[in-house]
């Protein structure tokens, strides 16, 4: 038999009779007592080991909490983002449409075709100054009108980068020189360079497509395709 003697204080006690004097038949099994500490430590660390498996548990289905909340916080700001963003491409899309093609206009800009287009009469001095007078005001209406779309895009992009601002005028306006000035087969490379600087750089004022919502079920997809791949190549090895 095994018995549990409860002791009021820890301590050792070194016989288990009040009296010192020796018992029949009564001795210490310390063999027995070393197998029952050993048991007793084994409960104890399977003991421990629980409250540990059941700590970590716990701690384990709080993050996947917390993990699943900031989830799904941050793809509601995506979301958000991407909404913004749509609006925004909305509103600045036929605005970057208008400028582009009022740029490229600019750029098509033929003085020898604008003044073969005028009807002038008249003596010949007047009939070139009238020409001349027509290929300007064209030239100046298109470059206005370049101007005006460009302003009204930076305008409703609310670019403050004064640098984007001066480079587009600065473009705009070497647009013209090259295309006034009647050498079109030695200008026409860098009109077309210059061109493709504004329209770069315009294309910048309006925010990209936003991509969509990667889908999880996808990427766990992925993995097993890799697997398969992995499995061909060490079979064909």
């Amino acid at each position: 038999m095994r018995f549990r003697l409860a002791k009021k204080e820890t301590e050792e006690w070194p016989r288990l009779t009040a009296s010192t004097e020796p018992v029949k038949n009564h001795r210490v099994w310390w063999e027995g007592q070393e197998q029952i500490v050993a048991e007793e430590k084994k409960i104890k660390r399977e003991a421990e080991a629980k409250v540990r498996a059941v700590e970590a548990e716990a701690r384990r289905l709080r993050e996947l909490e917390a993990r699943a909340e900031r989830e799904a916080g941050e793809a509601v700001l995506r979301q958000k983002a991407r909404e913004h963003a749509l609006e925004r491409r909305e509103v600045l899309l036929p605005l970057l449409e208008t400028a582009l093609a009022a740029a490229a206009e600019l750029a098509s800009y033929d003085s020898e075709k604008v003044g073969g287009d005028a009807a002038v009469e008249g003596d010949q001095a007047t009939a070139a100054a009238a020409v001349a007078a027509a290929a300007a005001a064209e030239l100046d209406r298109a470059f206005d009108a370049s101007t005006t779309a460009t302003a009204a895009l930076v305008l409703e992009a609310d670019v403050n980068n004064e640098t984007a601002v001066a480079t587009a005028s600065q473009l705009l306006t070497s647009v013209r020189s090259l295309a006034s000035t009647g050498y079109k087969a030695l200008t026409k490379d860098a009109l077309q360079q210059t061109l493709e600087q504004f329209n770069e750089l315009c294309t910048t004022m309006v925010p990209p497509e936003p991509e969509p919502e990667p889908n999880p079920e996808a990427a766990k997809k992925k993995p097993k395709k890799k697997k398969k791949k992995a499995k061909k190549a060490a079979a064909t090895a």
